[in-house]
């Protein structure tokens, strides 16, 4: 029996190619991408019905955010990467948010 994480499926080099770099550019083109190599919320028949709205309201959210906030890393903390079944940064992601119209 195989099991299947989609959570690691980006990490596959047969289908993914540097890993390791941020590349938003990557999925511009989705018809190179393989389908099922990055599934989010997962796919066919049984997907959420929820995430349109889950997307929606993430971007209102992060909008609301970056409209009323500026946002720094704050200084001298070296991050990595932590692989679980989710990635995560390592050290937690700290942040120092200072508002735009103070």
């Amino acid at each position: 029996m195989e099991i299947v994480f989609f959570s690691y499926s980006p990490w596959n080099p047969k289908y993914w190619t540097d890993q390791e770099e941020f590349i938003p550019e990557r999925f511009q083109d989705e018809s190179k991408i393989y389908p099922y190599s990055y599934l989010p919320f997962i796919a066919g028949t049984r997907m959420c019905i929820g995430y349109k709205f889950a997307l929606l309201e993430m971007e209102v959210i992060l909008a609301m955010l970056m409209k009323e906030f500026h946002f720094e890393l704050l200084p001298d903390i070296t991050y990595t990467k932590k692989q679980a079944i989710t990635m995560k940064p390592n050290p937690p992601l700290k942040l120092k948010a200072t508002l735009i119209n103070s």
